[in-house]
């Protein structure tokens, strides 16, 4: 192995473990050392989706939606497919009252993860909410 590819492979698990100590002070409500380290990764890696998508989801929690909706757009700018983020996305715009945005980003959540139930479920109550009727939601 040489000694650059040594290096980026040092690189990426150190970015991997930061990012996991940053998940394990998520889950603790830790969120000033969650987020320290969430920006740690971002620092290695600015355009990484999963850490975008961790701090949108960070920040709603923290209850800060319009800092969510940059972070989660952040991601699905690095990686449009992202699903999770835009189940993310979606459900911070419907507690926004953004029914037409959280729309579509349910759908698009739907659309790439076939199997994701909470992206059908709330996909079929919005288009009920916005469209006004129960067969615009089929």
């Amino acid at each position: 192995m040489s000694k650059s590819s040594g290096q980026g492979a040092a690189k990426q698990i150190s970015l991997i473990r930061t990012i996991e100590q940053g998940q394990t002070f998520h889950r603790k409500g830790q969120f000033a050392d969650a987020e320290r380290h969430y920006r740690m990764a971002l620092a290695q890696d600015p355009s990484n989706a999963g850490v975008l998508r961790l701090m949108g989801v960070l920040a709603h929690e923290a209850g800060r939606n319009d800092r969510a909706i940059e972070m989660l757009q952040r991601a699905l700018e690095a990686d449009s497919d992202y699903s999770t983020a835009h189940r993310n996305l979606g459900h911070v715009f419907a507690l926004e009252g953004r029914n037409v945005d959280a729309l579509h980003h349910y759908s698009e959540a739907a659309r790439l993860d076939t199997t994701d139930i909470n992206a059908l479920i709330e996909t079929a109550r919005l288009r009920s909410d916005v469209f006004g009727n129960y067969e615009a939601a089929l």
